[in-house]
């Protein structure tokens, strides 16, 4: 995929008529879709040679790039979910959905092997990278 080092001249967009803004901002989405789509296939590039390699950090003078699994709590159904903790003896603390420090507790007790009809984790691998700031 080859993608354009300038995307838009930087013009006074002010000075721009309605027509012609909403012109920019088509283009502009056009060329951000481009380059969300090289993003995410270089990250997952990355994140497949970081794997191979063994590699969860690497840290260079200019940058560092981290691989790490982010675990997120899926429930399913809320109130199986507090029956479920109730019965564990686990206090819920329920809103219209559970509670953060709930989601907290079920998604340990499921990381830990407790079964639950009611919520799963998923477990997402991920690259983050960070770019040093020069002096």
């Amino acid at each position: 995929m080859s993608l354009p080092l300038h995307i838009a001249d930087y013009e006074d967009y002010a000075a721009l008529s309605t027509y012609e803004k909403a012109q920019q901002i088509i283009k502009l989405e056009a060329a951000k879709d481009k380059i969300d789509s090289a993003l995410s296939e270089l990250r997952a590039d990355l994140l497949t040679a970081t794997k191979e390699q063994g590699v969860l950090t690497l840290k260079t003078e200019d940058y560092t790039i981290t691989r790490a699994t982010r675990e997120t709590l899926k429930v399913t159904d809320h109130k199986t979910a507090a029956i479920e903790l109730d019965a564990m003896n686990i206090p819920v603390l329920t809103e219209t959905v559970l509670s953060d420090s709930t989601k907290k507790v079920l998604k340990e007790l499921i990381k830990q092997g407790k079964e639950f009809d009611s919520a799963s984790v998923q477990s997402t691998e991920y690259i983050s990278i960070k770019i040093n700031k020069k002096d």
